[in-house]
């Protein structure tokens, strides 16, 4: 039998039970205190003395001697045995139609033969019903005949009539099956129960007429299923149509549970055998699909089977070993959960619940908690799907394993230790949480970071949300970025390695860069040319997020200050450097091509012609970007023509500025400020949380009607259109794709954030100040400063911006005045002219390159 704690017996009361006193039996010769008066004129001459100790007053005025020695046998004041606890579990008034009305197993279907009530023992000492009855609402149909006795977890089927039939040769259907020994069938002993179909109440009652059970059913009655408790074997049950209990084999189940399990087991409590005579579980055992369905009503003590898929501090996620839809559930066990591991095969019984809309077994609330193991089991499969199906569709696999794949980070550093992710081109963000285990490099995401894939079970906490288990539940798609290759060093002064010494062999070098959250251990990793693998990177070659790591060709690379071979020799932050494990990289100068791999996988590659033969590096550009290699000095901001571990204006440490969201603009520096010829002030600057804007212009000191600010983003992918949102009389033709729309009027009357779907704009209004923006007004300087978290506009190493004052009232043309500014002073704007602002690089606001 199965280990759980301790459980009182329930005592069922289905049906009532009533009889009529018997004739004999308990011969009551001296009671207690019974108080009778009896005035006998016994005039016997006996002389024995009356020895018996009752106190009663007996008044009788025989001087009855005798030294009768009877013993008075009462067991309580009523003289009666306890009262036992047959109870009425299952009811069959209307017979279907047809063999399938053949309830008793005797061939043919009579309603008023296949009648039935079936009464279970559910105490702790056997229930001796002889002399006891079953009675409807007109009369007794059935009086028990001597020697009935039911033991404990016993069984006794009543039918109408005919001559019942379970043995294993009746065919009429499943119910039809051998019944445990422990099971009873009789026929009433009226010959008909006469059960009423349109409405009745059975009664069950013992020899001395005390009511064990009773049940009542009005026009539901004429169904042709029976009434069943539901849960099994509880007297606090309701009686349903069998067809809608767990599992039922059909219209009822005489003899046996309605899955057709022996009642002897409790409510398929598989743990025990079949003829187990010790106390039935007071709980429905069934599956953690029939509980996820709804069939279980919350307060239900249930017990289940699964798989542990998922270890918290306080529960377990455990699913069904087949997996599939609904197979998941959360197993709440508060402080004091209990142990487990993933793969646990485990019985849980406890009660149904509903914790803020997850569903729950829970075991702090149930009278009879368990939570054993009893082996390991198979981890279900993983229920692989997009973002987007998987939130349209969510309930199915709550609590279950799910994966998404290909996803990007559109959101970091939620309160709550999460982070949210879409896929690429989605449309629904879904929650990554900690609920199980954090992430190790949590605290390093941002947004357009990308995960190969993202494991764990789906819960609802608020919302969906994925658990993950542990670092190997979090695939991120590594960025590691070749972005600088010194080709031909030039003779004399190519001394790039700094160590004193121009060769052109050693002094050719690789820069790879690393945009991936955490560290990445790039050991075992190898460059390799068109020909052959050049250099394997050794233990602890490792690479943090923002560090650039540089291998060159060979000599004694000197980054300490001390070289004096050029500016780009200077101290380095965040900078490293090999030389290649070959003992060259061997770069072919008239064209040739770099690979960065590990493993089997392809983390970054460039090609070039015979460009690389030009005395200088090839570099990306922008600085870190994807976009193909060109000539170093050819890039924005270049000092030198070649800058191993540093940006291309030879600086390492990337743009930030975190202003005061308070309407005031005095504390942002000069280099973030664009002023147009109108005299509209525009501040833009960034950190790794958010894009700061700030504007200045008369119209927001007036609060003019009809003007508003409109900012259109890009994400620097290419992704999005360049049909900018319509404003009144006004949409603008944009410079570059845009995939967001910020519009705020400058009398702060409302405000709406516009995303672009792949066919139109979708606009949430009254945006500002949610999802983690902010903005302050100074109406005294006409100052509005707004905060846009990077996470919402899916910006990742880059955003395209363009910004202007718009009336929408007046119809204006949008004429383009001045052609190189963001805003002008007539509230027309410049919808020709848009900038892209390097994320991750040293380039200042004003020296980001105009677009396109």
């Amino acid at each position: 039998m199965r280990t759980f704690p301790t459980r009182a017996v329930l005592g069922l009361a289905l049906i009532t039970l009533f009889a009529c006193k018997p004739g004999s039996g308990f011969d009551d010769a001296a009671p207690t205190d019974d108080g009778d008066a009896d005035t006998d004129a016994d005039t016997d001459s006996d002389t024995d003395a009356d020895t018996d100790s009752d106190t009663d007053a007996d008044t009788d005025s025989d001087t009855d001697t005798d030294a009768d020695s009877d013993a008075d046998t009462d067991t309580s004041d009523t003289g009666l045995p306890p009262i036992g606890s047959g109870v009425i579990n299952e009811v069959l008034a209307a017979p279907p139609a047809g063999n399938a009305g053949n309830a008793n197993c005797d061939g043919g279907r009579n309603p008023d033969r296949d009648d039935f009530v079936e009464i279970v023992n559910l105490g702790a000492t056997d229930l001796d019903l002889s002399g006891g009855t079953l009675s409807d609402a007109a009369q007794v149909r059935h009086t028990f005949a001597a020697g009935t006795v039911l033991p404990v977890g016993g069984t006794i089927v009543v039918f109408g009539g005919g001559t019942p039939t379970f043995d294993g040769t009746g065919t009429a259907g499943p119910w039809c099956a051998a019944l445990p020994s422990e099971v009873t069938v009789v026929t009433a002993s009226s010959g008909a129960l006469n059960l009423d179909d349109t409405g009745d109440t059975v009664t069950l009652a013992d020899a001395w007429g005390r009511v064990l059970d009773t049940m009542s059913y009005g026009a539901e009655g004429a169904t042709p299923v029976s009434r069943n408790r539901r849960p099994e074997l509880d007297t606090a049950s309701p009686f349903v149509g069998h067809d809608t209990m767990p599992s039922s084999i059909g219209a009822f189940s005489p003899g046996t549970l309605a899955d057709g399990l022996a009642i002897s087991q409790g409510p398929d409590d598989t743990g025990l055998p079949t003829g187990d005579t010790g106390p039935i579980d007071p709980w429905e055992h069934t599956t953690i699909q029939d509980v996820r369905a709804g069939n279980w009503p919350a307060g239900t003590e249930v017990e289940v089977s699964g798989v542990v898929v998922g270890v918290a501090s306080t529960g377990a996620f455990v699913q069904a070993a087949g997996g599939g839809a609904y197979s998941g559930i959360w197993v709440y066990g508060g402080g004091a959960f209990p142990g487990a591991t993933v793969g646990d095969a485990m019985d849980v019984v406890g009660r149904v619940a509903d914790l803020g809309g997850l569903a729950t077994i829970d075991l702090t609330t149930s009278a009879y908690p368990g939570f054993a193991r009893t082996g390991v089991g198979a981890v279900p499969a993983t229920h692989v799907d997009t973002v987007d199906n998987l939130l349209t569709d969510p309930e199915p696999w709550e609590s279950a394993l799910v994966e998404v794949q290909g996803v990007i980070v559109d959101q970091a550093g939620i309160a709550g230790n999460e982070f949210g992710v879409r896929d690429p081109l989605g449309a629904s963000q879904l929650r990554v949480d900690d609920l199980i285990s954090l992430w190790s490099n949590y605290g390093d995401l941002q947004a357009g970071d990308a995960f190969t894939s993202i494991s764990g079970p789906l819960a609802y906490l608020g919302r969906f949300k994925i658990e993950p288990r542990s670092d190997a539940d979090l695939s991120i798609a590594p960025s590691i970025l070749v972005n600088e290759v010194m080709v031909a060093p030039p003779a004399g002064i190519g001394d790039t390695n700094c160590d004193g010494i121009v060769n052109t062999t050693q002094d050719e070098f690789v820069e790879i860069w690393s945009d991936t959250p955490g560290t990445v251990d790039l050991t075992g990793a190898t460059l390799l040319d068109s020909v052959q693998v050049r250099h394997t990177f050794p233990p602890g070659s490792t690479l943090s997020r923002g560090e650039r790591l540089v291998v060159f060709g060979g000599g004694n690379p000197v980054f300490d200050g001390s070289s004096t071979s050029g500016t780009h020799c200077a101290t380095a932050a965040g900078a490293r450097y090999q030389v290649a494990s070959t003992g060259q990289l061997g770069l072919n100068n008239t064209g040739d091509s770099v690979v960065l791999q590990a493993g089997p996988v392809t983390l970054d590659s460039v090609t070039f012609g015979p460009e690389g033969d030009q005395g200088e590096s090839l570099n990306r550009n922008p600085d870190l970007g994807v976009t193909p290699l060109v000539l170093h000095s050819t890039v924005a901001g270049a000092v030198n023509a070649w800058s191993p571990g540093t940006s291309v204006n030879a600086a390492a440490t990337p743009f930030s500025f975190t202003p005061t969201i308070d309407g005031s603009p005095a504390e942002w520096p000069v280099t973030t400020l664009f002023t147009s010829s109108a005299g509209t002030d525009t501040r833009i600057a960034w950190d790794d949380t958010n894009l700061y804007l700030a504007v200045t212009h008369p119209s927001i000191t007036a609060g003019s009607l009809g003007v508003q600010l409109v900012v259109a983003l890009g994400d620097g992918s290419g992704a999005g259109t360049t049909a900018g949102l319509a404003l009144g009389a006004q949409q603008p033709t944009l410079a570059f794709p845009a995939n967001r729309t910020l519009v705020w009027a400058v009398n702060d009357s409302g405000n709406s954030f516009a995303t672009w779907t792949g066919a139109t704009w979708s606009q949430s209004v009254g945006w500002l100040g949610t999802a983690g923006s902010s903005y302050a007004i100074d109406t005294v300087s006409g100052t509005v400063e707004i905060a846009l978290p990077l996470a919402q506009l899916g910006a990742g190493l880059e955003s395209d911006l363009t910004l202007a004052l718009v009336n929408v009232i007046g119809g204006t043309s949008g004429a383009v005045v001045p052609s190189g500014a963001f805003s002008e002073g007539a509230s027309d704007p410049d919808w020709t002219q848009g900038y892209a602002f390097h994320l991750r690089l040293d380039t200042l606001p004003i020296t980001s390159p105009t677009v396109p």
